[in-house]
């Protein structure tokens, strides 16, 4: 059997400052996913085996957003804002987001958030034709719903000195009609299951330690629990963080920039399907090291 897919995203967007206290920014994206899967077959004579069949699907999604940043008082900035998308699979879906800002004379940033987003499952975990591993049958799930999250989040940015500059952020998500797999039977789907939450606190600083070089180092805590089993949610870790070094520098007409970044992910876990127990992942480190060049103005 095997499985082809083309993904094609295509996207714009502008801002405009209106009457010197609204900077209004405006957009649009469309994505599509044409995936052709093929019919599992017998390797020795190349035919279908039994209740498995080929299938081609298409599904397109576009995206309106628009966002406004009001300057409301000295100081005090609000921004409201709010996405729509028409997904070929499901009903429009309205995301809205609205925050809080404040800047306070020593030049601490303060700052407050609540927003809504939703996810629309996958082709695969919509369409993938069934097929067996050993003697579990797998098979997607065309009823599935789109996931639903309301998050909250406070922050506040401080500098530490001229050159350093600190945040904490805490942050609170509710989350709906998450997909996880799931027996039915004798078989293994993918179900709209999970009524869950997490929470947590993330803390960065960022040190200039010249004009166009910085370095920077990122720490993340969460707690997750799926509400319907009480677990933890999969492959969530409690701990990650980052740290690295940024560059910037213009050479003439041409603009460099780069970066060089460690990225831990602690332990984290899934339940396991065939003995239903819970199986702990080792932590990683991995090396992210990123270029850009722009060539003159344009």
């Amino acid at each position: 059997s095997y499985a082809r897919s083309q993904d094609w995203k295509v996207d714009g967007g502008m801002s405009h400052r209106f009457a010197d206290s609204h900077r209004v920014l405006a957009g649009a994206d469309f994505s599509t996913c044409r995936a052709d899967f093929s019919a599992v077959r017998n390797r020795a004579t190349g035919e279908a085996l039994p209740m498995s069949a080929g299938k081609d699907v298409n599904v397109d999604n576009t995206g309106v957003y628009l966002q406004d940043e009001v300057d409301v008082a000295a100081g005090w900035k609000a921004i409201a804002g709010i996405r729509m998308d028409a997904n070929s699979d499901f009903d429009p879906a309205v995301s809205p987001r609205v925050g809080l800002q404040h800047e306070f004379e020593d030049g601490t940033v303060g700052r407050a958030s609540v927003g809504r987003a939703y996810r629309a499952p996958t082709v695969l975990e919509l369409y993938q034709p069934a097929i067996a591993f050993g003697n579990t049958m797998f098979q997607s799930n065309p009823d599935l719903d789109p996931e639903y999250i309301t998050t909250v989040d406070l922050g506040v940015e401080r500098p530490l000195g001229r050159t350093i500059r600190a945040h904490l952020d805490a942050f609170y998500n509710d989350m709906k009609d998450l997909i996880d797999t799931a027996f039915v039977g004798t078989g293994l789907t993918y179900m709209n299951t999970d009524e869950a939450w997490s929470a947590g606190g993330h803390a960065g600083l960022d040190w200039e330690l010249e004009p166009g070089l910085s370095v920077f180092m990122n720490y993340t805590y969460q707690q997750t629990e799926s509400e319907d089993t009480g677990a933890d949610l999969s492959l969530m870790p409690e701990h990650a963080g980052n740290a690295g070094i940024r560059m910037s520098r213009d050479i003439a007409q041409t603009k460099v920039q780069g970066s060089v970044s460690e990225n831990y992910v602690g332990e984290r876990g899934y339940a396991d399907m065939a003995t239903g127990g819970w199986v702990k992942m080792d932590p990683y480190w991995r090396m992210d090291v990123s270029a850009r060049v722009s060539l003159g103005e344009n």
